[in-house]
């Protein structure tokens, strides 16, 4: 699926906004964030302790956030047999992502832990990458065209002002040191807040119209 070769977004069911975390000084994937709007969407709960992925309690509809997170790599093994199985349930979908992470760490979970071709073809032929859209679509008056600095141009803030991925790595670690629920709940408001960027630059870019030439848009 190519982004913006038809104006709006595909219309479908369900949109999914995705984001990852990973630490890379442990080689472990330990958060695969998602974003469902879809006001019918009631995926099952999953109950399991701390460290172990479930789906976030208290969420609203029609934009709803569920993870799957991992404290070692026996656990990343089962939240990646558990996104999967996600992928497979899913019908008249798209998924929004930003930049190519997150296509990337597909890849390589697929290559490690295995996947049925036609989950990984049903993956592949339904994501979006905003960023790509967003390069196609318009110039920004911005140095870099990150997330950050692209939702931030457009209003969003994030509720942490440290928020990073650098930073949730650092919290990740504390985490495991200490098991402290406050610290594991900033990661997850975190990534919640990456993936509902996501959905913000989304909706603005969609209402900007934007042509196949890319159009210059004034400072806010």
């Amino acid at each position: 699926m190519r982004p913006l070769d038809h104006t709006p977004f595909p219309e479908v069911k369900t949109e999914i906004y995705f984001d990852i975390e990973s630490d890379p000084t442990q080689s472990i994937d330990y958060l695969l964030g998602i974003l469902i709007k879809n006001p019918s969407f009631a995926p099952p709960s999953r109950s399991a302790s701390d460290g172990h992925s479930k789906a976030s309690e208290g969420t609203v509809k029609p934009a709803q956030y569920k993870y799957f997170f991992a404290k070692d790599k026996q656990e990343e093994k089962k939240i990646w047999e558990e996104f999967k199985q996600f992928i497979k349930e899913l019908d008249d979908f798209v998924i929004y992502h930003y930049a190519f992470y997150e296509k990337q760490t597909f890849d390589r979970l697929a290559r490690q832990y295995g996947v049925d071709p036609a989950i990984a073809e049903k993956f592949k032929n339904n994501t979006i990458d905003l960023h790509r859209a967003v390069m196609d679509a318009v110039i920004l008056p911005l140095y870099f065209y990150s997330l950050k600095d692209v939702a931030r141009y457009v209003g969003f803030q994030w509720q942490a002002e440290d928020a990073g991925g650098a930073e949730s790595i650092v919290w990740y670690n504390q985490w495991l040191e200490n098991g402290n629920k406050d610290i594991l709940q900033k990661i997850l408001d975190y990534n919640k807040d990456d993936v509902t960027a996501t959905l913000v630059v989304k909706e603005w870019l969609e209402k900007q119209k934007p042509k196949m030439q890319r159009e210059v848009l004034p400072e806010l």
